[in-house]
């Protein structure tokens, strides 16, 4: 078997001519693409942690990508319904430009579909790719941008290389085969509230400071087709709204239950949310688990995790990120407190070893 040719060399001397080339062919078509595609949206070190998840899956497995294709009503727009604005974190919404959407996206790379490759030359050459771009969109705004500059001079392309070498690691998420569940829980859906924003102040600020009704229509309209096209996208994407869902993926409701005394007892309360976390499926079948209600558990945290494995599909539920998101959801759309993350925490972790 010939030894495969990608990466050229440990210098990547010949990828980055390539990818170089490539940049200057293809530029992007939006100004200021890569550092200006964010939402203004609040983000924070967790937040970039799972945005890195949903990035990190697609480079160490680049067929996870096909969970984000769909085929969009106009013939412009991206085939993907994660788009870079969606990121919160401007880092993030540049690398998921490089990786998916952009001009000579990264799983484009033969290097991606090259059968003869490990998984982590395959990582090593899309990371190069990556960073390759970045680098060289730096290096085009460099001269009106200080903070392009900067980053070039600091060399931060290297360190943006060895935090994706640590987001392709298969422990780096609990399921990387969840990665397009991630991208709706933690980047879509937080994103929807941002979008609307913009548009709704796209027509504040250029449409009805217009006098002319026909400038007021035009505004109006384009912010229905962006409208139209978010909510496109949002159809496409496998959400885990509570009670939303595929009819498989919602669980039927248990039986008439009449509240009891709970198991007053916290210690068993986990023994019991922990094997549910371990196999959701328990609750769709006979059994003695098949009737428990929400009402047999005396903690807060016990209770939303119980509705939180009940909405969710089985796959999501055994996925602590995503279980505990949605037992935090919960509880807000019902005005309880935050949950105690001390408590939700320790059982998540109980589950894992």
């Amino acid at each position: 078997m010939a030894k495969p040719s990608w990466p050229a060399n440990t210098e990547h001397i010949r990828h980055n001519a390539y990818v170089t080339t490539r940049a200057a062919q293809h530029p992007s078509e939006v100004e200021n693409v890569p550092f200006e595609l964010s939402r203004g949206r609040r983000i924070d070190s967790a937040a970039v942690a799972r945005e890195l998840a949903v990035i990190g899956a697609i480079i160490n497995t680049p067929g996870r990508v096909e969970k984000f294709r769909f085929t969009p009503s106009s013939p412009d727009s991206s085939p993907y319904w994660l788009q870079p604005q969606d990121f919160g974190d401007p880092l993030t919404a540049e690398i998921w430009n490089a990786l998916v959407t952009g001009p000579d996206p990264a799983i484009a790379l033969p290097a991606a579909s090259e059968p003869r490759l490990t998984t982590e030359q395959r990582a090593t050459a899309m990371i190069q790719h990556i960073t390759t771009r970045l680098a060289y969109n730096d290096h085009h705004r460099s001269t009106a941008s200080p903070e392009a500059k900067a980053r070039l001079d600091a060399n931060a392309h290297q360190t943006i290389a060895t935090l994706l070498a640590r987001a392709t690691a298969p422990d780096y998420s609990p399921n990387p085969d969840n990665a397009a569940q991630y991208a709706v829980t933690f980047i879509l859906e937080p994103s929807i509230p941002a979008a609307v924003e913009d548009l709704a102040g796209h027509v504040r600020d250029y449409g009805l400071a217009d006098t002319s009704l026909d400038q007021v229509a035009l505004e109006l309209g384009i912010v229905e087709y962006a409208l139209d096209q978010l909510a496109e996208r949002l159809d496409e994407a496998p959400r885990t709204l509570a009670g939303y869902g595929p009819p498989d993926q919602i669980s039927e409701p248990a039986p008439d239950h009449t509240p009891g005394p709970g198991y007053a007892s916290r210690p068993m309360e986990r023994r019991v949310l922990i094997s549910l976390m371990q196999n959701p499926g328990q609750l769709h079948t006979g059994g003695p688990t098949r009737s428990l209600a929400e009402q047999d558990f005396t903690q807060p945290e016990h209770r939303f995790l119980f509705k939180a494995i009940q909405s969710l599909p089985p796959n999501a539920a055994q996925d602590p990120w995503l279980l505990n998101n949605q037992a935090q959801k919960l509880a807000r759309y019902d005005g309880a407190p935050p949950l105690d993350f001390a408590e939700t925490s320790l059982l998540m972790a109980v589950r894992a070893t």
